[in-house]
């Protein structure tokens, strides 16, 4: 029985589902810090999004409105814009679940702090 590397291994099986050409093949550093790349932009975008919602709250503007001004101007390719789009529509469920943190306080005077 020949020997085959795990990674040929693995590239085979995702090679049903997934185009080869998006398989990417990598060493173990590598691929651990992807990861936490991601979570780090993850966590970035989500934060942005947040204190635009606050501000939002704030200031009374429409989130979605002000996601979707956002999009046009950022252009129709940038993940930025559905991130923005995607993360307002969450943030507006979230939002009915609670009040903002600015009303929390009955004081919307720390929306320079943001």
């Amino acid at each position: 029985m020949a020997h085959v590397p795990a990674s040929v291994a693995l590239k085979d099986v995702y090679a049903q589902w997934v185009p080869v050409d998006r398989i990417i093949t990598t060493n173990l550093w590598s691929a651990e810090l992807s990861k936490l790349a991601e979570n780090a932009f993850l966590a970035q975008r989500v934060s942005s999004v947040n204190a635009i919602s606050a501000l939002c709250e704030a200031t009374g503007a429409d989130l979605t409105e002000v996601a979707t001004g956002a999009a046009q101007r950022l252009g129709a390719g940038s993940t930025a814009a559905a991130d923005a789009a995607s993360c307002a529509r969450q943030l507006r469920l979230e939002r009915l679940d609670g009040d903002a943190e600015l009303r929390e306080n009955g004081d919307s005077s720390n929306v320079s702090k943001i």
